[in-house]
């Protein structure tokens, strides 16, 4: 594809991004992408995905890779007790029965009251219209879940402990809302509808994680004719006349198009703007205003073996679960707390994966992956940007809560390296540094916003992405490109 004949330039590879540029070029547009990491696969490591059941069927995956599969166990393990919440409702009641026979006596019933929640509403058609509405309709189902938090209604619901903790570490990873903040409970519902509660209802989770979905949508995109360009970092977005014009890459190459996309953050697509005379109201209150949500920590481990987790059985590992470790509401609200304060709490919860490498590890014989998602992690800490002896913190804090529960497991580990937060930005230039020094005390845990836009088009022919925790993967970048697909640039885009 010739630089001069692009329609689109999309900035970074994930999920939405790359739904975004698919679905530019089924329409016809020259359309590339650029991502600064040159190994794709990292941006979904190790992380579960749940497409919506529309991307699907309008990006047609299935013919490039992506493949479907029941929701996995989610197995939690804290000291010495253990829970498997198994899609299968039975097996999942025999695992709650061994702590209490009541908690799973009232889970079936539970589990019944967030379908019928999601269904109630009289005029919305989907869980998704509901979770993302701005009120309730009226009393129904749903309202309990609109007036309380994770924590008041798993309070009411079970007894122990360790079943509160799944459910809520669930609903709160990934963003920076506290299980005890009034109306979470809206995350909760979130969370339970894309697993195996009412899946007619919300997306097809995705065999082998964001990643086998990333992968999917490249080979979509490069099918149609995109271009990716991995390696390539953007520095500015050329901004022309109050309209964006180009993309400019670390080392000086010019990219131009009538259409610039960025998944980065707001706050950081914002600050790469060059030459705006002046910044729109709406950019302004976007780079002010409290963060949404929060990306979690993610340290990624090469094992010479397969780890030995005390608390379940070889059949629950085998079927590539979802271990959540030391999940407590007590814990995660310890942990949000800090997480407010901008700092690394030392009561760390983990969400866990474990999967067997597709090439030879280090020492060259078959290897295993475990990737562990620390539910609150600050992106900026009360000190700048994450040095690397917090980094070092950080790993420490894993191995030790994987070691409690895995006994040997760190005599396993052949590398460890930690993913998220990433290496401090070295293209932010003096003004980035001093906004979020200025901004250091922002409060980043108010409850996400509704999907309401999720492609604001702030200035001319440039589209902000802001992932949105209500919505299962693939729903911004499809709406993004729906929205923008026939706009006005070089003449016209072609339809």
């Amino acid at each position: 594809m010739a630089a001069d004949r692009l329609d689109a330039i999309v900035i970074g590879a994930g999920v939405e991004g790359l739904t975004a540029a698919v679905a530019l070029a089924r329409a016809g547009l020259g359309v590339i992408v650029v991502e600064r990491k040159l190994s794709p696969g990292l941006l979904g490591l190790g992380r579960p995905a749940v497409v919506a059941g529309e991307t699907a069927r309008t990006l047609d995956l299935t013919a490039h890779g992506v493949r479907f599969a029941p929701p996995p166990p989610i197995a939690g393990v804290a000291g010495d007790a253990s829970i498997v919440l198994w899609p299968e409702e039975h097996g999942a009641r025999a695992s709650i029965a061994a702590l209490s026979k009541r908690d799973a006596e009232a889970y079936g019933e539970f589990r019944n009251r967030i379908a019928r929640a999601a269904r109630s509403p009289a005029r919305m058609s989907s869980p998704v219209a509901w979770l993302t509405s701005t009120a309730p309709e009226g009393e129904n189902e749903s309202s309990p879940f609109w007036l309380s938090s994770i924590a008041h209604v798993l309070d009411e619901a079970f007894d122990t402990e360790l079943l509160k903790g799944i459910w809520a570490q669930g609903a709160v990873i990934g963003t920076g809302v506290s299980p005890t903040a009034p109306l979470s409970a809206l995350l909760f519902t979130r969370a339970s509808l894309l697993g195996d509660i009412a899946p007619d209802l919300s997306g097809r989770v995705v065999a082998g994680g964001r990643s086998r979905l990333i992968a999917g949508l490249i080979a979509k995109f490069l099918a149609l004719g995109g271009e990716l360009r991995l390696g390539a970092e953007a520095r500015e977005i050329i901004i022309d006349r109050d309209a964006a014009q180009g993309v400019q890459l670390v080392g000086g190459v010019m990219l131009r198009a009538p259409l610039v996309i960025s998944c980065l953050d707001p706050r950081r697509s914002y600050l790469m703007l060059v030459g705006l005379r002046r910044l729109p109201q709406a950019v302004v209150r976007q780079m002010t205003g409290a963060r949404s949500e929060a990306k979690p920590g993610l340290v990624r481990l090469t094992l010479g073996a397969v780890p030995h987790f005390a608390r379940l059985a070889p059949d629950v590992l085998a079927a590539d679960p979802l271990i959540r470790i030391n999940p407590r509401l007590d814990r995660l609200a310890h942990a949000h707390g800090a997480f407010r304060r901008r700092l690394l709490s030392d009561e760390i919860s983990l969400d866990v994966t474990v999967r067997p490498l597709t090439a030879p590890s280090p020492a060259g014989g078959v290897g295993w992956e475990l990737v562990a998602s620390a539910p609150y992690l600050p992106a900026e800490t009360t000190e700048g940007p994450w040095s690397a002896g917090r980094r070092e913190r950080l790993q420490e804090l894993a191995l030790a809560a994987l070691e409690g529960v895995a006994p040997g497991l760190t005599a396993m580990v052949e590398q460890i390296a930690v993913l998220n937060p990433p290496e401090p930005q070295t293209n932010m230039g003096p003004n980035g540094a001093a906004f979020l020094q200025a901004n250091a005390s922002s409060d980043p845990t108010v409850l996400p916003r509704p999907l309401g836009a999720p492609a604001p088009q702030v200035l001319k022919n440039l589209v902000v992405l802001e992932r949105n925790v209500f919505a299962t993967d693939g729903v911004v970048g499809l709406m993004a490109a729906r929205a923008v697909a026939g706009a006005k640039a070089k003449g016209r885009l072609r339809a």
